[in-house]
């Protein structure tokens, strides 16, 4: 069965001439939530067999080895399949200032 990539219209996999690899949304709940956060979706099913394609990564990733199996060290950070102001960005934290007198 062909799993297909939970990022908003993103083809990854179904083309099959044309596939990549998946990765399911991490098990530690931390890391699982931050992925889910920087998904551009609104309605990401939060199960096991929810996956990311590969194309969702810059080239030359890195990989970690999680449960014998390799994966993606950092969130997914390309969305070239969805709108550049759709793509939620980290908010910045306000500098501290101090009043002139």
């Amino acid at each position: 069965m062909v799993r297909r990539c939970c990022v908003t219209n993103c083809n990854g996999n179904y083309n099959p001439q044309n596939r990549v690899k998946a990765f399911r949304l991490p098990r530690n709940i931390e890391e699982r939530k931050r992925w889910i956060a920087i998904i551009p979706r609104d309605n990401i099913p939060d199960t096991n067999n929810t996956v990311v394609c590969e194309r969702h990564w810059p080239k030359g990733y890195l990989n970690v080895s999680d449960y014998g199996k390799l994966r993606p060290r950092d969130a997914p950070l390309v969305f070239s399949c969805i709108k550049p102001s759709l793509v939620p960005t980290v908010s910045v934290p306000l500098r501290k200032t101090s009043k002139s007198q």
